[in-house]
């Protein structure tokens, strides 16, 4: 998805970010490695740089069911495992077909839910990508 792009709940976004320039001896173990780092966001309940998503309601954190209760994001854990890749000469793009996913992401402000960005790329994430990168193609060791 494009910086500032905005979220229209009559288009169904299915498509969400991308890599490009990826060397292809290298994608698949860049994007398992994006997957991981996205349920390691649902789990930490915050932002790719580390920001702790708002809060839950407690009007809504009451209607919850005990076991996710204080877990954002998470009812059943359809969005969280919903992540797939597909990946070409060059380029991994991310996304999902769970409807409500942009919405999540981005939030809808006429319906009072707040952005919970779990998407995009920290610098460590960059640096990260860069090392398997280098492991993959150049054969450099990581540290």
């Amino acid at each position: 998805m494009a910086k500032g792009a905005q979220y229209k709940p009559e288009i169904p976004l299915l498509y969400f970010d991308e890599l490009k320039k990826v060397p292809a001896k290298s994608t698949d173990a860049v994007a398992k490695y994006f997957l991981n780092a996205l349920k390691r966001r649902f789990n930490a309940m915050e932002t790719a740089d580390g920001v702790k998503w708002k809060p839950l309601s407690e009007k809504y954190k009451a209607r919850k069911p005990v076991s996710v209760r204080d877990k954002i994001l998470v009812l059943s854990g359809r969005l969280k495992d919903s992540f797939t890749y597909a990946s070409s000469q060059q380029r991994i793009a991310f996304m999902t077909q769970v409807p409500w996913a942009a919405a999540m992401n981005f939030g809808v402000p006429s319906k009072n839910v707040p952005a919970r960005p779990f998407l995009g790329f920290s610098k460590a994430n960059l640096k990260e990508i860069e090392k398997i990168i280098n492991e993959k193609v150049y054969g450099i060791k990581r540290r």
